[in-house]
């Protein structure tokens, strides 16, 4: 079984105090971990064709942005030749159940509701450090994943 490893992350999400959260606690569960961060899709992925940032390890993106929404980002996400393999989360605080099921068939590796504190949240990215990877036991039933305990 392998579980996602967290050494090169993309977070894609408008929100600078979400950023900011999440990038420290992302420094705190995982210091090793290299944070690039971008307010849009379309500037993350010219990053990534450029090769001006590594191919993440796991790409996190929130679902209600301006430019272009979550479910668009996704969709040009797995379109890319050099990031259709790379697992998406989705780290939002837009959860509806038609959301989860379209995210689900879009094949997004987890949806992950925004935790409430600071400290949930370092727990959540402790925890998903040692996820499985969706191709091994990825379920309908585990997709939303809650888990906010370290």
């Amino acid at each position: 079984m392998s579980t996602l490893h967290l050494a090169n992350v993309l977070l894609i999400d408008d929100d600078d105090d979400d950023i900011h959260l999440f990038s420290e606690a992302l420094r705190a569960v995982s210091p090793e971990s290299e944070l690039h961060f971008f307010n849009n899709c379309y500037e993350a992925l010219r990053q990534v064709e450029n090769q001006s940032i590594p191919i993440p390890d796991v790409i996190f993106v929130d679902l209600v942005m301006p430019a272009l929404n979550g479910f668009d980002c996704i969709n040009l996400l797995k379109m890319n030749l050099m990031l259709m393999e790379v697992p998406i989360m989705v780290l939002s605080s837009s959860i509806t159940t038609l959301n989860l099921d379209k995210l689900y068939k879009m094949g997004v590796a987890f949806f992950i509701t925004k935790p409430p504190s600071f400290d949930q949240l370092k727990a959540a990215i402790n925890n998903m450090v040692n996820l499985p990877t969706r191709n091994d036991v990825q379920t309908k039933e585990n997709f939303h994943f809650r888990n906010y305990t370290a």
